[in-house]
């Protein structure tokens, strides 16, 4: 797949380094006019002037390019911080190489290849304003693209698939767009922040399209993926994004001190993880009230099902890939909680009870059992980063004078908390509005001390 970068147009810029360097002896001071300028073998018709290097070392660099109008930057880095000042014309920067050096190749190995139905070898990332009027003024929150699975359908009937007068017919979805001065519903969009957040919902909205194509087109599904086991996987295209451009893997517990010790692991972070990770933090903030399957998109759904798909995967311990793949895939007629229950566990709400025993316990409680832990993750670490401080995830303590009651529902959870003395000895008794607990009622109690 190829992505057109954005063109230059008569363009001459100044790469400076994001502190002074220091030398010794005297300083040299050159007027622009006085800089030898050379050929650059890699960009045919660019001109370079090395002021300060290598520039393939992690030093500090300064090095003037002119380029002639209409010039293209094939994908490329440095190893050293690399700010940019532009002295005159204008400078677009792309991200269609990313998409097809990063995002492309992890989202198709993991979930399948996207479909082609207008045989032109493309997917389209269509940058809109559409996207950004679907955030209000003053909102919280921000939307950074979406899928509409309305274009992969013709637009007359044909071959057996319905036809969507409406629809482009083409692998494409809608980004974010720069908007620097708010004009679209007074919430600004600076070239930098669309930059920043576009990466991650490039791999999001490609599971998305994946996903939806490969059911529509190559499984013969008769529906669309659950809307919370397609975002969830949409949110594992996220993380799996961030082990590749951070050259780790899973199952090493990976700890905030660890992604902070790295410049390139703390970009990759913030670009793919963060984001899951302030999800999942709306999901702990409130357990009772909230599931890993519930059937809605909500951010807290969203942050559970990652959370607990990165369990699952970790804890089945076979080939990660291949699980992404069948759950990307099913037969038809299967979808969300059967899908889940034929390609990683039949035990569903077991893996669920030991998941939500690993979110409170995992990095804090001792000599655990495997199954009650988090193996990518440090989540105590990264969630308190994000939290501001704060673990987010809260108990309640056992009134022992009077009733104490919590709501939960299907793939919730509370937390209680009680102690008891040496020597004593603690009881209680569970009812659910004054009856036995329900059937698949799980009660689980763990020593912390």
């Amino acid at each position: 797949i190829t992505i057109s970068f954005a063109l230059a147009c008569g363009l001459s810029t100044l790469f400076a380094p994001q502190t002074s360097a220091q030398h010794s002896g005297e300083h040299i001071i050159l007027a622009p006019s006085e800089l030898t300028r050379t050929d650059l073998p890699a960009l045919p018709g660019a001109k370079i002037a090395v002021i300060e290097g290598p520039l393939n070392q992690a030093v500090p660099i300064m090095f003037r390019l002119k380029f002639p109008a209409n010039f293209q930057v094939p994908p490329h880095w440095h190893p050293g911080v690399e700010p940019i000042t532009v002295i005159s014309g204008t400078l677009h920067m792309g991200i269609g190489g990313a998409f097809d050096t990063l995002v492309f190749p992890v989202d198709s190995t993991n979930f399948g290849a996207p479909t082609d139905i207008d045989n032109n070898q493309r997917v389209i990332l269509f940058f809109t304003r559409a996207v950004n009027e679907l955030t209000p003024p003053n909102a919280g929150f921000y939307v950074g693209g979406f899928f509409f699975s309305r274009d992969l359908f013709p637009t007359t009937p044909s071959s057996g698939v319905s036809g969507c007068p409406a629809s482009n017919f083409a692998e494409m979805f809608y980004m974010l767009a720069p908007d620097r001065d708010g004009v679209v519903n007074q919430n600004v969009r600076t070239i930098d922040f669309v930059r920043s957040v576009a990466l991650a919902t490039l791999a999001h909205e490609f599971q998305h399209l994946i996903n939806a194509s490969r059911h529509l087109y190559v499984n013969g599904s008769s529906a669309f993926e659950d809307t919370f086991l397609d975002e969830g996987l949409a949110h594992v295209a996220e993380e799996l994004a961030f082990y590749r451009s951070s050259g780790l893997r899973p199952h090493q517990n990976l700890t905030y001190a660890m992604i902070n010790s790295s410049p390139s692991i703390q970009v990759a972070f913030d670009n793919f993880a963060a984001a899951n990770f302030r999800r999942f933090d709306e999901y702990l903030n409130d357990p009772e009230a909230n599931s890993p399957y519930a059937d809605n998109a909500f951010i807290p759904t969203r942050g559970a099902i990652w959370s607990f798909l990165r369990y699952a995967a970790d804890r089945r311990g076979s080939s990660e890939s291949e699980m992404w793949f069948q759950l990307a895939n099913p037969p038809t007629n299967v979808h969300g909680i059967g899908n889940i229950t034929r390609s990683v566990t039949p035990d569903l709400a077991g893996w669920v009870r030991d998941w939500t025993i690993a979110n409170y316990a995992d990095d804090f409680v001792p000599d655990l059992a495997s199954v009650d832990t988090h193996q990518s993750w440090n989540l105590r670490s990264i969630v308190e980063v994000v939290n501001q401080g704060f673990w987010a995830l809260d108990t309640q303590p056992v009134d022992s004078s009077n009733i104490t009651s919590v709501s939960i529902g299907d793939g919730s959870a509370a937390y209680l908390r009680f102690a008891v003395r040496p020597g004593a000895v603690g009881g209680g008794r569970l009812t659910a509005r004054g009856a036995a607990a329900p059937p698949g009622f799980t009660l689980s109690i763990l020593r912390t001390k």
